[in-house]
C-alpha cells in the first residue's frame, strides 16, 4: 500500500511540472516576434513578426478607403494599415504611416499597404499619391 501511495505522489508531482511547463512556455505569437515596445520603432511589421497577434483599434474609412491603427500585444506597438478599393490602382499610389514619420509605400500597385511601427499614443493615416493631388485621412490617436 505504501508503494502504491508513493507511486501516486510520484505521478501527481510528475503532472504538476508537466502543467506548470505548458504554462510558462511563451505562447506562438510571442516566441517569433522580433521586438518590443520602443524598440520596434520604425521597424516593419511583417517582417518582426507582430501581424501575427495583431488587432485593430481604431479605423477610418473615406470614399471606399479604410485606414487602420493596429496594435499587437506581443510586440506593444502600433502601426498604420490603409487599404483601397481596386479601382482607385488605375489612379495612383497608397501610402501609410503613422501621425509622425514618412509615408511609406509598400509595392507599387498594391490595394493594402502597411507603415513602420511606433509605441506610445499615436494615430493612423494612409493616403493615395494622384496626379490631381490625392486624398489623406487618419484614425483618432490612441
Amino acid at each position: 500500500m505504501k508503494n502504491a501511495k508513493s507511486l501516486n505522489i510520484m505521478v501527481l508531482f510528475a503532472v504538476c511540472i508537466g502543467v506548470a511547463a505548458f504554462l510558462a512556455a511563451p505562447s506562438p505569437a510571442q516566441a517569433r516576434v522580433g521586438c518590443w515596445g520602443a524598440g520596434c520603432r520604425g521597424k516593419d511589421p511583417q517582417a518582426m513578426g507582430c501581424n501575427q497577434d495583431a488587432i485593430t483599434i481604431a479605423s477610418a474609412v473615406e470614399r471606399g478607403a479604410r485606414v487602420e491603427l493596429r496594435y499587437s500585444r506581443a510586440c506593444n506597438a502600433k502601426w498604420s494599415r490603409f487599404t483601397v478599393p481596386s479601382d482607385w490602382l488605375a489612379r495612383g499610389a497608397p501610402y501609410a504611416f503613422m501621425g509622425v514619420g514618412n509615408r511609406t509605400l509598400q509595392q507599387w500597385r498594391a490595394r493594402q499597404v502597411w507603415s513602420r511601427m511606433w509605441s506610445g499614443p499615436i494615430r493612423a493615416c494612409g493616403g493615395m499619391f494622384t496626379h490631381a493631388g490625392g486624398v489623406e485621412f487618419c484614425t483618432r490617436t490612441l
